[in-house]
């Protein structure tokens, strides 16, 4: 909901020859003793070249950790690093295709005792507007919202490893980002 993930529609305005996907809640509790839910959709009912072209999303070769590593450990650049997580990494990427879903179990109840709005999974479903978990091509939209934003601040793919991002700064010295999926190093 924060995340502005999809827009609330009536049924008739799904076009014509679109079907909606499922979806379904998570529950897991984590190491620290949070209990965490989160709606996942039901990728395996979308249909190639209809609700995905690319799926295709890469991560960070091994070789290129492994350098990284040594670089940093060797101390040879004078690197200073820090990691990463992005939470909820993939709610981040935008969607290229129009995906349609059921409203999830127990969204009507909270839209009706927040907005004061009447709706129903009878008579409403949701528009994707974010890269769902779940989703076939949730992993690539993910990928591509970051590699934007990296390239909006002066980062470039490495020729050899799609998922080393690198900077030269004024003062000469580097910069270097990697990504595994939605964690990494700088």
């Amino acid at each position: 909901e924060e995340k502005g993930v999809w827009k609330v529609h009536k049924r008739s305005d799904l076009p014509a020859g679109r079907k909606l996907i499922g979806n379904r809640w998570v529950y897991n509790l984590k190491d620290d003793g949070r209990y965490r839910a989160r709606t996942v959709a039901k990728g395996f009912s979308q249909i190639p070249g209809k609700d995905f072209q690319e799926n295709f999303a890469p991560v960070i070769i091994d070789t290129s950790l492994h350098i990284m590593l040594v670089l940093l450990a060797m101390g040879l650049l004078d690197l200073k690093t820090e990691q990463f997580d992005i939470e909820t990494a993939f709610l981040y990427g935008d969607l290229e295709e129009e995906i349609w879903m059921i409203l999830p179990e127990g969204y009507p109840d909270f839209v009706r005792v927040v907005y004061g709005l009447p709706i129903h999974t009878t008579t409403h479903c949701v528009k994707l507007l974010k890269a769902l978990y779940g989703l076939v091509q949730a992993a690539r939209q993910w990928w591509m919202k970051f590699k934007s934003v990296l390239s909006g601040i002066g980062f470039h793919p490495s020729g050899m490893d799609p998922c080393l991002f690198m900077k030269n700064k004024p003062d000469k010295t580097k910069a270097f980002v990697t990504i595994y999926v939605d964690d990494g190093i700088v």
